[in-house]
């Protein structure tokens, strides 16, 4: 028994030698670019969605390009080296504030998973700040302009029946374009008026269940039939057939505005439905389980209410009405 203590003993201190081994004060340039192999495959096991997958392999490429060509790529990665790299987007490609924080997320969660995994012992992640970006200010569309729309959209048409099905169903559960266009025809349940949006095609990676109005449900099994009479599992298809893409539908909507004489992006119809949810009493909570939205601070993003809406919520609900 003491044998085998002593040997559990001498196996923990080898494993904590090795650790300590492995631990380094700095990595350097090659190490650095070397490693993102080892981290995409981890987060491959992880179950991240292929577009997460190839976002990373775009912001490794990008930043080793930088690092190389500038020939900052002497000595050990430090702060310092990101600094350059921030201002390099910034000032010198003019990249917005947005995109370039796009790309800091990926490489903060990268030196982040370095530390973690004993590569470095100094997590570079923390002093990495992210650039301020102007808050979400996208307005959500007028009805007037939606429902110019919806009477422009040609129903002897495919594509124009096809497109009507896209705003009213966007409008009814506020669902993303890149969701919409993967739902297959077993996502929908029309008696019971829900439609699934699978994990492996949401954009936070987690299932969830929409509510549909039974307008919503007739048109949307219309548009189901048609499917099946194309052999096709996707209930949005394109013009010549098979699932349609994204860009493909937000470009036909934009045609669609024109010819409706409109400004607007399918987007706005997502926000359009937030800011209504919520006008007509709807909880953020709820409203943050029907968006998608990992965190509240998202959802309060996409309501966008006027002074003369928030004047009447406060004539409404102020405690004043109680004393005077």
């Amino acid at each position: 028994m003491l044998i085998l203590m002593g040997l559990r003993k001498v196996k923990i201190q080898m494993d904590t030698v090795m650790q300590k081994d492995r631990v380094k004060e700095s990595i350097n340039f090659d190490e650095f670019f070397m490693l993102t192999d080892k981290f995409i495959q981890c987060k491959k096991l992880e179950g991240l969605r292929v577009r997460t997958i190839e976002n990373y392999e775009t912001t490794f490429r990008y930043c080793k390009e930088f690092a190389y060509q500038s020939g900052k790529n002497r000595g050990a990665v430090t702060e310092d080296f990101f600094r350059d790299y921030i201002y390099y987007m910034t000032f010198e490609k003019s990249y917005s504030p947005f995109t370039v924080n796009i790309r800091l997320r990926t490489i903060k969660t990268y030196l982040n998973w370095l530390y973690s995994e004993k590569y470095i012992n100094n997590n570079l992640s923390l002093k990495i700040k992210l650039l301020k970006t102007p808050v979400d200010k996208v307005q959500p569309m007028a009805n007037s302009d939606i429902k110019r729309l919806l009477d422009t959209c040609d129903f002897t048409t495919y594509t124009g029946f096809r497109d009507f099905c896209v705003i009213i169903l966007i409008l009814d559960t506020g669902i993303r374009v890149g969701e919409l266009v993967q739902l297959v025809i077993d996502d929908v349940d029309i008696k019971n008026c829900f439609i699934r949006v699978r994990s492996e095609v949401s954009k936070t990676v987690t299932e969830r269940c929409l509510p549909i109005g039974k307008k919503t449900a007739e048109y949307l099994n219309e548009l189901i039939k048609i499917a099946k009479s194309m052999n096709s599992e996707y209930i949005f298809q394109s013009t010549y057939g098979g699932q349609i893409k994204k860009q493909n539908l937000e470009l036909s909507f934009r045609r669609l505005a024109d010819k409706a004489g409109v400004k607007g992006t399918l987007y706005q119809i997502r926000h359009t439905f937030a800011t209504n949810a919520v006008k007509q009493g709807m909880s953020l909570f709820h409203l943050q389980k029907i968006m998608g939205h990992s965190v509240l601070q998202t959802t309060r993003q996409y309501v966008q209410l006027d002074n003369d809406e928030l004047k009447q919520a406060h004539d409404r609900f102020s405690i004043m009405n109680e004393f005077i």
